[in-house]
């Protein structure tokens, strides 16, 4: 076959012609060495398949077998391109992970791994250094995998023993390296920083791509720790490339092991994520109320039941999923934007928003596909981050000289620069502080008594303020630059660290406030907020000049920002108490909160949610945000509904039905409708005490076989707790996500509500029994799926003879006709709400700018802060404070602050929690968990340290002051009483129970602790303790939900149970603590980090408990020895003073020391095991109360220190009075109140009816319910309860009316008068609008000449006769968006512009001219604006402009380290010329400027060696015996002779001898333990050896030294054995 010539295109046929036409090797590499640059474009190209890659593979290996000398450059070049082509990347990965040939019937997939180890073995010896690259060491691993796994392979042995001497020969290199790297390492950061990005970060995508999944990002550089950055481009582009990746990396990550698993129909797990096989996209789309239109999600029912939802972190919202239905040779992005457990649990259905990573690419439905998912990473912050990141511009981001150049030294702030003299009133600060004072003077216990105390005082102040002359007024305000005049700190009320972090907060720009533990950094910072919004008069400054050279002002506003919910609630209620109140109540208050999980309702009230109402709106906005509003409560309404009817336990009102029915059917209920219906269907609670009566007369009891079973209690239930999904739920949603709370009451009835109601007054049981069977029977009906027949329905009148069982079969068909009706609704409704959802966007977008423009203070999460960044940026908050700093990611601080701040206050502490990438790598190798808060301290940033903690005990605060050196106790810390009922306050339980690993939540857990929490929360409730005064505290999720689900509500709600890191910034007065982890390894994971250990042990106030295992925690954790130490030696005395033991005078062991208050003489109870708190039943011990009651009964309890008055306490013995009728009370004692006797009576009422009453109820106030005929005033007959006043009772029967506005008629209740007025006339009618369109439209709508929203097409036609396709925008223009050709002015040429624009002289010209660029000559191709932008330049800039068009010529460029010429393009020139001489080796790297051409020279060794120039300009640079030994980049492969250790001479390369022999000259072990180091030197020198049988064999020298083949040999023994 004749080889192709050079330029002919590469076709897939074509290469699989040459591949079964066996040409000869030279044949091949002639072909691919010519067409190099069609190979190129083929590579690239999508006609690459699976086939095509292994086949040019296959030539590949052939081509690089040639071993002519003559060919060896074109070996070497073909390997150079082959080194960047997806082959040896991506596309040859995946061809391994298939695991079989593509080409079956000409290639085996035992070729081709021959071929890929070929191709890797002759890279590593002709350029090794492709090798070293990510991709290739995970090409080679991948491959030795396969070969291993490979079973059937021919030379199986031999194929193993190269790929494993490769995959050696890779890693001794990188040692080698990263050995230089260690050595080099500062100047590496030094490089790091001058290395200049491939691209312009502003130009990424901020959504992952399918490129993103399928190769690695290499441009990534380190979060710098310490120092500052080049400029601000540099700043950005590394947290924006390193946040990224932090959001894309764990999809990544889940993708690639898929692929690297995935097998058709085999199941597997996945370790980095989780998989959902055989998902579906249903047809219908539906609305969410964040992101439009969106996909219903249905999960593969058999995978949803395996699934513990509940505990669950899976699928939450705002988390990114990867979908595909070809598994994954293509792939979807997903978001979910609405997914509820509950939901998930019964229906197995999600949304999700698509994202599409081709053009016109089909999202197929109810088609099986694969679902990933990675983390539960948080897209939407990622999202806004990343975009807020991208729009920061040189002139957007103030305190640069701190944040990207580090400056140490702070200024002050621009308002305070502006008037030095600026005296700040301290009124507020000074008064409750001498309140404070006053009332530590009287001895105020109660704490309601110290609230109305500081009240009074506070009202006293505000009338003496009044009266205060302007002299005393004067002695308050303070000059701020002046720190000698500012109040002492017992004038504040703070200490001395607290009074100097206020002094810097409010004369600094830039202020850093540390807060250790309980030492009251919210407190502080509250104080900062109250004296600057005391004083915002003074940090108003001029912001800039109108035309008229007038000073213009914005309103003063400080922006509040919290990482997360709970501390923004805690710090808004904080700054709502010292606001004054007339602006709290203002149309607008003074403090808007954004976001919808306010769990406060004193701050909820001030949600952004609750004042949208009270801005007045412009017209559009206002149909548009009213149109959506009324759609959203139709969908939430629809959806309530459908949810309810599902849940399968209400029956519905005949008023939902009743549309559904035919006429002859409704004709059955006209007469009090909802009750004959219920009694219709059995379902009233009449109808149910029918059929009580009825059991009981017939004596005898029918069994029915009942299948539910309706009981209250069936499952105990278990305490609440706030879980890992709810929490990241709360801290993710924000204002859009508005629960909709729906009265089930208004549709239908409850069947398990009905019977709890009517239970609570039957204290009969057999009644109660029969209650329940007719619940049940009700229930068993709702859930049974047959429903009528067409003769049932049409043919039957008289719906009252119908069995039972045919009624509810009606039902059930009427039921159905309802829920497609709604599904119906739903679907148009939730169109409708897609069509609007863009101008709704915008609409509200412009109402919160205009709402938070009135707000003194704005608050909202970091996430918030993200989403809201173009409205702050707007807006601008001048002053920033910003609470738990530390625990904020860098960048979400950097985009809260926009251009108009000039204060920042940030406060946090970094040794507690710290940012959580969900990247470990970036965390420890890229430095993404140091926070903004860490660096600037890191770079001697001023901050202040707060130092007095008021929260811990002093025996738990010592826990952690070797991480503070500094921090003192307050006094009140040490007035603390002793937790009761135990020996010490502070005790470490040591244990050898295991740890469990739960690989479904993919957590620990442990059996043994979870017990002993709940005994020891028994323990501590019987102590007297309210549920709130006691934390539990879980390291791990697991566990969390482990202790939960043995802890009953009845018996522990209250108690609060919480994973470690949601607990940061709260405390309680005791903390159960558990640890969890016990195992051989030493294994504690994220517990060795210092600063969750500073977490859990700084929560307590009085009390802490620790459960774990001191060896485990110990094992490999200084930090932990060092606590555990401190425990030991922590001898404070017995807290039982009357009765010490000595011997319980240490807080650590294996048993907790109780003891009993009632009896504190005797030893108390060594709680070693959960079944040791048993011991005390009550919480004393097990001696009996026997206390005499007032009844005269005795206490039957256990000792109990709880209730010692008895007051709780109910007696338990039988009451023995007997009532008027002589029936015996047969209730427990109820001393002191008197018997109600429950004995049934048959009684004769006022009105002559009897009742079955209870003994004691008076029969003359009893209200008969005897059922009679009335005839009410408006002549209706009606049937009644006996007691029911006819005269005044309202009429429901339906009449017909006539309107007097309209002539229209409409039905009413006939009691209801005032219908016509209140209910607007909603028959449709033909209006003519005022836009000139007719629609049908409700008749009130309008009437009075107001604009109606109209819905048709505008279609008039602008000047050039085009039709305005837009909906109806009356009283706006039309913009016409059509495409037409305009001529500009400046240039003349035609561009392609919407109708509607204009063209002047600025408007861009993006046709392409030529143009001769005069900085070198040559012509090149650039748009018609880049030629009049550099023509129009000044000079300098003028070579600028051209520099930056990167002129593509190729033209010869001399080399400055060699001297040689290279080919490239023109630009490049400029490069080199301009490098640094530091970086010229870096420039000419980058722009592909190594030197290339062959030059021969004499190595240090001696020997003479052809390379390439730049290897040997690389050589030059390094010394002699690193040139000698090879270590230089080239290896002299001339063969010498070298004289080993053992006396004997082999034949080796040259730079093997010399590192051989310059390590033989450092020898200081044995000969044998040297040899065994080189052990591919190996001597084959046949020599002598004694064998164990006592014989003398031969081996070789190696052998002999490395005793490898003793056993062997002895067993070869040939000496013939005597018998």
């Amino acid at each position: 076959m004749a080889v192709c010539s050079p330029g002919q295109d590469i076709t897939v046929d074509y290469l699989r012609h040459m591949c079964i036409s066996n040409l000869e090797d030279e044949n091949i590499l002639e072909f691919l060495s010519t067409s190099s640059r069609e190979l190129h474009q083929f590579t690239s190209s999508a006609e690459l398949t699976n086939e095509a890659t292994e086949i040019l593979l296959h030539l590949v290996a052939c081509a690089s077998r040639v071993e002519l000398h003559s060919s060896r450059q074109k070996v070497l070049q073909l390997l150079q391109s082959m080194t960047e082509s997806p082959i040896l990347n991506n596309s040859g990965a995946k061809l391994l992970i298939i695991n079989s040939s593509s080409c079956k019937n000409y290639h085996s997939y035992q070729c081709l791994l021959v071929d890929f180890l070929t191709v890797l073995q002759k890279l590593n010896v002709s350029i090794p250094s492709t090798l070293d690259t990510p991709q290739k060491i995970g090409l080679v691993t991948l491959l030795q995998k396969q070969i291993k796994g490979y079973e059937d392979l021919k030379n199986k042995q031999q194929l193993q023993e190269d790929i494993y001497e490769l995959q050696s020969c890779l890693i001794r290199k990188l040692t080698e390296r990263a050995e230089t790297a260690r050595n080099f390492r500062k100047k590496e950061t030094i490089s790091e920083d001058k290395l200049k990005p491939p691209d312009d970060f502003r130009c990424l995508s901020v959504m992952p791509e399918e490129d993103d999944m399928l190769y690695q990002t290499i441009f990534l550089r380190r979060n710098k720790a310490k120092g500052g950055y080049n400029d601000l481009n540099h700043y950005l582009d590394v947290q924006f490339r390193l946040y990224r990746e932090d959001c894309i990396i764990p999809l990544r990550e889940v993708y690639e092991e898929f692929i690297t698993k995935d097998k058709e129909n085999q199941s597997f797990r996945l370790e980095s994520g989780r998989i959902y096989r055989d998902v579906i996209i249903q047809r219908t789309t539906s609305t969410s109320l964040d992101h439009g239109e969106v996909f219903i999600i249905q999960l593969d029912d058999e995978h949803r039941q395996r699934i513990r939802w509940n505990n669950s972190k899976r699928l939450i919202f705002g988390s990114v999923l990867l979908l595909s239905f070809d598994r994954f040779k293509s792939l979807l992005f997903a978001l979910v934007s609405d997914s509820k457990p509950d939901e998930m649990k019964e229906s197995g259905t999600f949304k999700i928003k698509i994202f599409r990573t081709r053009p016109n690419q089909q999202i197929p439905r109810e088609t099986p596909g694969i679902l990933l998912e990675a983390t539960s990473a948080y897209f939407e912050a990622y999202h806004h981050v990343l975009t807020a990141l991208q729009s920061i511009e040189e002139d957007t981001l103030p305190f640069q000289q701190y944040i990207v150049h580090c400056n140490s030294s702070v200024d002050m702030p621009n308002y305070l620069a502006f008037d030095p003299d600026v005296r700040f009133d301290l009124r507020s600060i000074l008064s409750i502080n001498q309140a404070k004072n006053e009332l530590s003077e009287r001895s105020v216990e109660d704490v309601d008594d110290l609230l109305v105390a500081m009240r009074k005082h506070v009202q006293r102040s505000a009338f003496i303020e009044k009266k205060m002359e302007k002299p005393d007024i004067e002695k308050h305000m303070i000059k701020v630059t002046d720190k000698n005049r500012w109040p002492s700190a017992e004038e504040l009320g703070m200490d001395e660290s607290q009074r100097s972090a206020y002094i810097s907060a409010l004369t600094k720009e830039f202020v850093l406030i540390q807060g250790p533990p309980g030492t009251g950094k919210t407190y502080i910072g509250l104080q900062i907020a109250k004296t600057l919004l005391h004083n915002k008069d003074k940090w108003k400054i001029p912001r800039n000049y109108n035309h008229d050279e007038k000073r213009t002002d914005k309103k003063q506003c400080i922006l509040i920002v919290c990482y997360t919910n709970h501390a923004l609630d805690q710090f808004v209620e904080g700054i709502i108490r010292f606001i004054p109140e007339k602006e709290l109540n203002n149309d607008i208050p003074a403090v808007i909160r954004i976001g919808n999980q306010s769990k406060n309702p004193a701050v909820d009230k001030y949600s952004i949610k609750h004042q949208r109402n009270k801005v007045p709106k412009k017209r559009h906005a206002r149909d548009v945000m009213e149109a959506a509003d009324q759609t959203k409560k139709s969908i939430l309404t629809t959806r309530a509904i459908l949810k309810i009817i599902q849940g399968q336990d209400i029956v519905l009102h005949f008023k939902q039905l009743k549309p559904f029915m035919f006429e002859h059917h409704v004709r059955n209920f006209q007469k009090d409708s909802q009750n004959a219906w219920l009694d219709w269907i059995h379902t009233s609670p009449k109808s149910w005490f029918d059929e009580v009566q009825r059991k009981r007369s017939q004596k005898t009891r029918r069994q029915k076989s009942i299948k539910t079973k309706v009981s209250a209690n069936s499952q105990q239930p278990v305490i609440n707790i706030v879980t890992e999904a709810e929490y990241e739920y709360s801290e993710r949603s924000l204002d859009e996500n508005v629960e909709f709370l729906f009265n089930l009451n208004l549709i239908g009835s409850d069947v398990k509500n009905q019977l709890s109601e009517i239970l609570t007054n039957v204290q009969d049981k057999a009644c109660q029994e029969i209650l329940h069977e007719e619940a049940g029977v009700v229930l068993n009906e709702l859930k049974s799926g047959i429903k009528a027949n067409d003769d049932l329905i049409e043919r039957t009148e008289n719906l009252w003879m119908l069995s039972l069982e045919d009624r509810w079969k009606l039902y059930r068909h009427w039921l159905l006709r309802y829920v497609e009706y709604l599904k119906e609704t739903l679907q148009t409704k939730e169109n409708e709400f897609n069509g609007i959802f863009e101008d709704y966007k915008k609409a509200r977008a412009e109402l919160d700018e205009e709402i938070l423009r009135q707000a003194s203070v704005i608050a909202m999460t970091t996430t918030g802060a993200a989403k809201y960044h173009e409205v702050l940026m707007k807006i601008g908050p001048q002053i920033t404070i910003i609470e738990e700093a530390a625990e904020v990611p860098e960048a979400h601080i950097v985009t809260a602050i926009n251009p108009e701040c000039e204060h920042l206050i940030l406060i946090g502490d970094h040794k507690q929690l710290e940012p959580k990438p969900a990247v470990r790598e970036l965390a420890t190798r890229y430095n993404l968990s140091i926070s903004l808060f860490e660096r600037m301290l890191n770079n001697g940033l001023e901050y202040d340290c707060l130092q007095r903690q008021h929260r811990m005990r002093p025996e738990i605060s010592e826990l952690v002051r070797h991480m503070y050196p500094k921090l003192y106790d307050n006094s009140n810390v040490v007035e603390y009483e002793n937790v009761r009922g135990i020996r010490q306050n502070l005790f470490f339980i040591n244990h050898e129970h295991h740890e469990q690993y739960n690989a479904d939540g993919k957590s620990f857990t442990n059996e043994h602790e979870a017990e002993y929490v709940k005994g020891l929360c028994t323990y501590l409730l019987k102590q007297g303790y309210k549920r709130n005064e006691i934390t539990i505290l879980a390291a791990y999720t697991g566990q969390m939900f482990l202790i939960r689900n043995k802890m009953p509500r009845a018996q522990f709600e209250g108690i609060i149970i919480s994973v470690l890191d949601n607990y940061q910034g709260e405390e309680n007065e005791i903390i159960v603590l558990s640890l969890v982890r016990n195992n051989k390894n030493g294994d504690i994971g994220f517990l060795r980090r210092e600063n969750r250990i500073c977490v859990a042990l700084s929560r307590a106030k009085k009390g802490l408990y620790i459960l774990g295992n001191s060896g485990t925690l110990t094992y490999d954790s200084n930090a932990w020895r060092t606590v555990i130490q401190k425990i030991k030696s922590n001898n404070k005395e017995d807290t039982n003073h009357a009765y010490p033991r000595s011997d319980f005078g240490t807080s650590f062991g294996n048993a907790l020391p109780l003891y009993c208050r009632n009896h504190p003489e005797s030893e108390g109870i060594r709680a070693e095991l959960p079944a040791d708190f048993a011991r005390a039943p009550e919480g004393g011990c097990k001696l009996f109360c026997g206390l005499r009651l007032e009844c005269g009964h005795v206490c039957r309890l256990r000792c109990h220190p709880y209730d010692k008055k008895h007051v709780e306490y109910e007696c338990m013995k039988m009451c023995p009075n007997v009532c008027e009728e002589n029936h015996k009370c047969n209730k427990r004692c109820h001393f002191p109140k008197s018997c109600e006797c429950e004995v049934i009576i048959e009684r004769t009422l006022r009105c002559h009816h009897t009742a079955n009453l209870k003994c004691h109820i008076d029969p003359s106030e009893h209200q008969c319910l005897v059922d009679v005929n009335r005839t009410l005033l408006c002549d209706h007959n009606i049937i009644l309860k006996c007691h029911i006043n006819y005269e005044k009772y309202m009429c429901r029967e339906i009449i017909t009316c006539t309107r007097d506005d309209c002539g229209h008629e409409y039905k009413r209740e006939c009691h209801d008068i005032t219908f016509e007025r209140i209910h607007k006339c909603e028959i449709k009618v033909e209006k003519s609008l005022k836009c000139g369109h007719i629609e049908i439209i409700k008749c009130y709508q309008n009437r009075d000449g107001s604009y109606f929203s109209c819905k048709k097409k505008c279609l008039k036609q602008c000047i050039n006769n085009h039709n305005c396709d837009r909906v109806c925008h009356f009283s706006s223009e039309c913009h016409c968006n059509v495409k037409i050709n305009k001529i500009l002015p400046r240039c003349g040429h035609n561009i392609l512009i919407a109708c509607s624009k204009e063209v002047d002289q600025l408007t861009n010209c993006t046709e392409e001219i030529d143009f001769a660029l005069e900085v070198c000559g040559h012509h090149t191709k650039i748009s018609c604006s880049e030629k009049h932008k550099i023509e129009t330049a000044e000079p300098m800039m003028r070579e600028f402009y051209e520099k930056r068009t990167k002129c593509r010529v190729i033209i010869p460029i001399d080399l400055p380290e060699c001297g040689h010429t290279k080919l490239a393009e023109c630009w490049k020139s400029f490069e080199i010329i301009e490098a640094d001489t530091d970086m010229l080796e870096l420039i000419q790297e980058m722009c592909d400027l190594t030197c290339s051409k062959e030059v021969s020279f004499d190595l240090e060794c001696g020997h003479s060696i052809k390379t390439v120039c730049y290897k040997k300009l690389s050589y030059d640079k390094e010394s002699a015996s690193t040139q000698t030994e090879g270590q230089a980049g080239i290896e002299c492969e001339t063969l010498v002779d070298l004289n080993l250790v053992c006396g004997h001479t082999t034949t080796v390369k040259c730079f093997e001898r010399f590192r051989y022999d310059n390590d033989k000259k450092k020898l200081i072990a044995s000969p044998r333990v040297f040899a065994r180091k080189y052990t591919n030197i190996k001597c084959s020198t046949i020599v002598d050896i004694e064998l164990n049988c006592g014989h003398i064999g031969q081996t070789t020298c190696w052998e002999k030294v490395t005793r490898t083949s003793l056993n062997k040999l002895v067993n070869d023994c040939k000496v013939p054995t005597q018998s």
